[in-house]
This record gives C-alpha cells, sequence and structure tokens, in this order.
C-alpha cells in the first residue's frame, strides 16, 4: 500500500495558491463502508484507550484535485473527518480501491531549517500513527481550526510549528 505521495513540488505563496472548497465531494459510501468504517472505529477507540493515547473524530478537509505549474497551485477540497481517515487507510480497505473512494484527508507538513544547516524534527507523542517516529513538523489540515474566510494551509502550518 502507498503510504503517502508527494504530488506537487515548489514553494508557493499564499497569493499563488487557489482553493474550491466543495463540502459535497465526500468519499462514497456505501452501508458496507459504513458497516467497515464503524466497526474498525469502535476497535480503533478500544485500543486507544487501552494505550491512553487520546483518539477522537474531528473534520478535516479531503483532497479532492490538484494541480500545479512552478508559480500557480490549485486544490480541489471536500469534506472527510479524521474517523474515515483512519478507517481508509488500512491495508485491507484501501489496496484495491482508488484514490477517489478514500478518505484523502489532506495534511500539511513544514520543513525548517535552521541557520546552521539542520533540519527540525519532530518525535511524535500523544497520537494514534507513527507514535514513536522522527518526521518533518506537520499535522491535518483541519476544518474549523484552519479557516477564515477560506481554508487556509499556511494557518495549519503556522498551528502545527507552534
Amino acid at each position: 500500500m502507498l503510504e503517502f505521495e508527494i504530488l506537487a513540488r515548489g514553494f508557493y505563496r499564499p497569493e499563488q495558491l487557489t482553493i474550491e472548497y466543495q463540502p459535497s465531494l465526500s468519499m462514497p459510501k456505501t452501508p458496507e463502508i459504513q458497516q467497515w468504517r464503524d466497526t474498525l472505529w469502535e476497535q480503533k477507540l478500544t485500543h486507544a484507550r487501552h494505550n491512553q493515547t487520546p483518539l477522537f473524530d474531528t473534520p478535516l478537509f479531503r483532497l479532492v484535485e490538484l494541480t500545479s505549474s512552478p508559480d500557480q497551485l490549485s486544490l480541489v477540497l471536500g469534506d472527510t473527518s479524521y474517523k474515515e481517515y483512519v478507517t481508509t487507510r488500512v491495508p485491507e480497505f484501501a489496496q484495491h480501491r482508488h484514490r477517489q473512494e478514500l478518505g484523502n484527508a489532506l495534511s500539511v507538513c513544514s520543513v525548517v531549517e535552521t541557520s546552521d544547516q539542520h533540519i527540525l524534527l519532530d518525535l511524535r507523542q500523544g497520537v494514534d500513527v507513527y507514535v514513536g517516529r522522527y518526521h518533518v513538523i506537520g499535522g491535518f489540515f483541519e476544518r474549523g481550526l484552519d479557516m477564515g474566510v477560506r481554508p487556509d494551509p499556511f494557518a495549519a502550518m503556522r498551528r502545527e510549528i507552534r
């Protein structure tokens, strides 16, 4: 299973970013998918409680489409949730489905380089995925938290760095 994929590379300023947000663009759901998600979510909650790890559902942005050029990044976003992310990323569910059939929660990350040319990494703690791993500073692009007039991934990056 593909853990992640770099869909665009570059240095984009806020004025070079366009976002079309359509809440109705969520992952397709059938009764079978809903049953899968509910059952697995309850298992994940039980496991998290046992490990004393916080786990809760929260609204996230879903990546529907992306186009990029050296001077412009355009995103089409829909709605998803942490529950959809957690329950649709497991290999048994994801491996036989196309990207558009999954939650596709959008994350942001920042590479912070110090003046002496070191990269800051974060040790994951207090979360339910990748605990104990080092990675660049990042997290989910959350609906509600990272929105003013429109979705703002730069606000999400600032939040994660803080």
